[in-house]
């Protein structure tokens, strides 16, 4: 059993020699693989791209250990002849399903040679942590998502203290608000219009947490945000040097 079947013509593994290397992985057995194929594995990129998307593919699958595998199991007799086990898995590298590549399979006779030999684990290893790395990955994924849905919904929770004012009808000042009205979707910049003060007066703008995003003196009876405002839910209050006069609120998608 030759190295050079593990090997294509441009010197890159095979689907065996991919299969056969995620065997190892599957079965720690990575000491156990051809030096050479350690070797090239080492250096080459695109044969370590192939070795862990077959892993990623194969990561629920159990091995039988009780089971003895054609390469690692090999019967080494001389002059005797023997067929090793198939087997078959689904291997799909880069989008493309191949089929009959997997747990590695390979058909041989009259086989008398030396078992690899032990190498460092080192690199091999590397290429394990890869394939472990890309379950990693998918779980840290899952939980980022979760996190930041949770951080969405957050934005628009009202604010208890906020809500007892929205609307409140003070007394000094009846001020008129023609945008927003109380719990619009508005578009952004967002532009507050109101009537009814003839008096210079300070715009604020919070948070659904109260704290103050914006704040702004304005001597007309408008104002226009300058920053964009990231979806949640905002209050926004009209006050006098000595008073509010107004809390409204508006929702942004």
């Amino acid at each position: 059993m030759t190295t050079s079947s593990f090997f294509t013509n441009r010197m890159h593994l095979t689907d065996e020699g991919v299969a056969l290397y995620v065997d190892a992985m599957k079965l720690k057995r990575t000491a156990e693989l051809p030096k050479e194929m350690l070797k090239h594995v080492e250096y080459c990129p695109d044969c370590q791209l192939q070795i862990v998307e077959l892993y990623d593919v194969l990561k629920n699958e159990v091995y039988d250990t009780t089971m003895k595998h054609p390469y690692f199991d090999r019967v080494e007799e001389p002059n005797v002849g023997y067929t090793s086990i198939m087997y078959r898995v689904a291997a799909v590298l880069a989008g493309v399903a191949l089929l009959g590549v997997g747990y590695y399979f390979i058909t041989t006779t009259s086989i008398q040679q030396t078992p690899p030999s032990l190498v460092e684990k080192e690199k091999p290893q590397s290429i394990e942590q890869q394939g472990n790395l890309a379950e990693t990955n998918e779980s840290v994924r899952r939980k980022e998502t979760t996190v930041q849905q949770q951080d969405f919904a957050a934005n628009f929770v009202e604010s208890p203290n906020l809500e007892d004012l929205v609307q409140t009808q003070f007394r000094s000042i009846a001020v008129e608000v023609i945008t927003p009205k109380a719990g619009d979707v508005v578009q952004q910049p967002v532009v507050f219009k109101w009537k009814g003060v003839n008096e210079p007066l300070t715009i604020k703008i919070l948070s659904n947490k109260e704290r103050t995003l914006a704040s702004a003196n304005v001597n007309t009876n408008s104002y226009t945000t300058k920053k964009i405002l990231s979806p949640g839910l905002y209050y926004w209050k009209l006050e006098t040097k000595d008073e509010v006069i107004y809390v409204g609120k508006f929702l942004v998608r």
